[in-house]
């Protein structure tokens, strides 16, 4: 979901209490979700506040702060969550998404890599000039298995993860699968729509029309179905409406 509220003059010097009221309480939900060990089988779930930057822009451009929630799943689907807040002008800008990566593709990551490595190596064997004639082929092919896993390095993942955000298996349809993404993303969603509530209650912050909105978001995550776009692995799932769909 993403909501942005347009607030009262009087209310402005509001917004950023209310800014940080919702992180806290967000956070201290979901800390307290994950301490109680609701998630079952699934493997510990990593919870952090996190600043993110644009590094192209970081001079011109503030950090952002996230709320980020990592879990995978039995069948080694891996979800994260992202949750953020921002105040401009006189408005008030959340946002929720979701995030799913299938499995990795390690046969196919291998076999790349092992062609890359054969016809270099054959190029180099028949001399200097074929193999700067094969350079012209063989970096670009390299670029376009390499460029994006030194991209996510670079962003704080893990060697693993880099490698699966670009060798990923479809996210699986396992009935089994869908049910335990589905349990917790709900819950998940539920419980920060909650805090979001109690966060604008303790700041005496109403915005004409925001108290019903949460209220009908909280009970579509309870009652409704919501779709998951699992096209092109790593997809966003929105809640809340049978309308919105996002695909990366």
């Amino acid at each position: 979901m993403s909501l942005n509220y347009r607030v009262k003059e009087e209310d402005i010097e509001k917004l950023e209490n209310v800014r940080k009221s919702l992180y806290v309480r967000i956070f201290e939900s979901l800390k307290n979700w994950k301490s109680a060990g609701v998630v079952g089988q699934l493997s510990k779930p990593k919870l952090e506040l996190v600043l993110y930057k644009d590094k192209p822009y970081y001079q011109r451009d503030k950090q952002r702060l996230y709320i980020e929630f990592r879990y995978k799943s039995v069948r080694e689907t891996n979800i994260t969550i992202l949750f953020r807040c921002y105040v401009h002008s006189n408005n008030l800008y959340i946002a929720v998404d979701s995030y799913l990566l299938g499995r990795l593709q390690i046969i196919i990551f291998c076999m790349h890599n092992f062609f890359l490595l054969f016809i270099f190596m054959t190029l180099f064997s028949l001399g200097i000039p074929f193999l700067i004639l094969g350079l012209i082929v063989l970096i670009p092919y390299a670029n376009w298995i390499w460029t994006k896993i030194i991209k996510a390095l670079r962003q704080g993942e893990g060697f693993l993860t880099s490698l699966r955000q670009r060798f990923h298996k479809p996210i699986s349809d396992n009935s089994f699968d869908v049910d335990d993404k589905s349990i917790i993303l709900k819950a998940i969603f539920s419980l920060i729509l909650q805090a979001t509530k109690n966060a604008f209650k303790e700041n005496n912050f109403a915005v004409e029309g925001l108290d019903e909105k949460l209220d009908e978001l909280i009970n579509n995550a309870s009652n409704q179905t919501f779709n998951i776009v699992a096209e092109g692995g790593i997809s966003g799932a929105i809640f809340g409406g049978t309308s919105n769909k996002v695909v990366n």
